[in-house]
C-alpha cells in the first residue's frame, strides 16, 4: 500500500520541473556553504596577519649616545692624494685623555699616540718619540698632514666638536648623516648597536685631496 502510494505520489509530482527546482535548491545551498567557508577562511587569514603584525616589533631609532669614555677597534686609512696608508686602529678615550695604537699592513708603520691636556706624545715602532703641547701640531710635524685629531675625537662618535662653527644634516631617525667643520666634510654611514643605543660604523672625513676613513668593527663604552 505504501509502495503504491509512493509510486502514485512520485508519479504525480516527480516531473522535470520538480527535479530542476530540487537541483537548484541543492546548488544554492552548496554555494552558501562555500561562501560561508570562504568568509571563515578570510577571517582566519586576517586574524593571522593581524597577530603577526602585533607580534612584530616596529623598528625604532636607537638612542644616540654621547659617551666621554669609550674604546673602538677598527680600520684606519689616510691619504692626501699622493701618499697614504691603512691598518688596524685601537682607540681608547677617557674624558680628555686619548690613546691611539696603529699597526700598518704586515706590522709595518706602527705608532702609538698618547694625548693628555697640554701634552701629546707620538712613539714610532723604530723607537723614535716626538712630543708637542698640542696633538694637531705633533701630527702635522710628524706626517706633514693636517689631520684634525682633536675634532675626530668627537666626529667618530657622531658629534660635532663643541665651540666651533658647524653645519649638519640629519636623517629622519635623528642621526647625523654628515657635517662640515674646520673645512672638513664628514660623512657617516651605518650604525653599530652599543648598549641601549648605537654609534657610527663608518666615518669618512675629506678636505680637498685629504681623506681620513675609519671603519669601526667594535665599540665598547
Amino acid at each position: 500500500m505504501s509502495g503504491e502510494r509512493f509510486g502514485q505520489h512520485r508519479g504525480r509530482g516527480a516531473g522535470p520541473e520538480m527535479y530542476q527546482n530540487l537541483y537548484r535548491d541543492m546548488f544554492r545551498r552548496k554555494r552558501q556553504r562555500n561562501r560561508a567557508a570562504a568568509r571563515v577562511g578570510w577571517f582566519a587569514l586576517i586574524a593571522v596577519l593581524l597577530s603577526a603584525c602585533a607580534g612584530r616589533e616596529v623598528a625604532q631609532p636607537q638612542l644616540v649616545l654621547s659617551p666621554s669614555d669609550w674604546q673602538l677597534e677598527g680600520r684606519l686609512a689616510l691619504s692626501n692624494g699622493r701618499d697614504g696608508g691603512s691598518g688596524s686602529l685601537s682607540w681608547t678615550q677617557h674624558s680628555n685623555d686619548s690613546q691611539l695604537a696603529f699597526v700598518g699592513a704586515f706590522g709595518r708603520g706602527g705608532w702609538r699616540l698618547t694625548v693628555t691636556p697640554g701634552n701629546a706624545e707620538l712613539a714610532l715602532n723604530d723607537g723614535q718619540v716626538m712630543v708637542a703641547p698640542a696633538v694637531g701640531e705633533l701630527v702635522t710635524r710628524a706626517t706633514g698632514w693636517e689631520i684634525p685629531v682633536e675634532a675626530l675625537t668627537f666626529w667618530v662618535t657622531g658629534r660635532a666638536q663643541p665651540g666651533f662653527p658647524v653645519t649638519t644634516e640629519e636623517n629622519p631617525l635623528g642621526y647625523l648623516d654628515r657635517l662640515t667643520q674646520h673645512g672638513w666634510r664628514v660623512q657617516f654611514d651605518g650604525r653599530l648597536p652599543v648598549g641601549n643605543g648605537s654609534l657610527p660604523r663608518k666615518i669618512t672625513a675629506t678636505r680637498g685631496s685629504d681623506k681620513v676613513r675609519l671603519l669601526v668593527k667594535r665599540w665598547t663604552i
